[in-house]
């Protein structure tokens, strides 16, 4: 039996019905309130099928009607599924094929961690793309902030009131942090002076990386690194030739960042 193919060119033919529902929320998520007979004009969908699609919203709980004139509008259900969805989702989605295309352009993996709860955690990764990594499934492990040159890269972004606020999360997620205070301005003065931040083999002896930091709304989201082995290539040289490609990165993440939230 043949396969239909869908607009998308996967060998699945489209839902047409799911399709002219997703319309019709659209519609109703520009428009705010609207009688099904403007909201036909609106999708292009007849009328008949807008009073069905919309009568099964209902039912479901997305939109809501109004006895007075019959008008719809979507619920308060919607804005409670939009509110699931995590920054750190969103944050990968946007910056993993971002990795891709780095990964493609250097050879060498990258990675985007998050501060979260006071550990380091590790949203997005191109280590599975590429065969010079030292691991491929590095997506929700953690890194040791002040041994990770992702780490250094987020305190030294910080403002004074953000890191006091970071190092209590850190200080209860990382018992080694405590009493750390030298190392940890040590660490940000370095990464502040060079522009960039450094790991030497801390994590891993056969491993270094350079990484920035990412900000979005005014405070630092993150950051990204380039990971390579100590054998191959010094800091120095990785930052000569990795640094900015890099910088282009974390320059258009940044950017589709803003236009996210515009």
């Amino acid at each position: 039996m043949p396969r239909h193919r869908g607009e998308n060119g996967t060998p699945y033919a489209d839902v047409r019905a799911l399709d002219r529902g997703l319309s019709l929320i659209e519609a109703l998520a520009d428009n705010g309130w609207s009688s099904p007979a403007s909201l036909s004009t609106a999708t292009g969908i007849d009328r008949g099928t807008i009073y069905r699609l919309l009568a099964t919203m209902v039912r479901c709980g997305y939109v809501v009607r109004r006895d007075e004139d019959g008008s719809h509008a979507l619920s308060a259900k919607l804005k409670e599924i939009a509110a699931a969805i995590r920054v750190e989702d969103r944050l990968a989605e946007i910056v993993s094929p971002l990795l891709a295309e780095l990964v493609e352009r250097i050879f060498w993996p990258s990675d985007f961690a998050i501060l979260e709860a006071g550990r380091l955690k590790i949203v997005a990764s191109s280590h599975h793309l590429t065969s010079m990594t030292f691991s491929r499934r590095l997506v929700g492990k953690h890194r040791p902030i002040l041994r990770s040159a992702l780490g250094k890269a987020v305190l030294a972004r910080m403002t004074r009131d953000e890191l006091a606020t970071a190092l209590i999360a850190m200080r209860s997620a990382e018992p080694g942090v405590d009493g750390e205070d030298e190392a940890i301005e040590r660490a940000i003065a370095e990464t502040r002076a060079a522009g960039y931040a450094s790991s030497d083999g801390l994590f891993d002896a056969k491993v270094s990386g350079i990484a920035l930091p990412v900000t979005a709304h005014g405070r630092v989201m993150g950051a990204v690194n380039v990971v390579f082995f100590r054998s191959a290539i010094t800091i120095e040289q990785a930052a000569a030739l990795y640094l900015e490609p890099l910088r282009q990165v974390v320059a258009t993440i940044e950017r589709r960042l803003a236009e996210t939230a515009a």
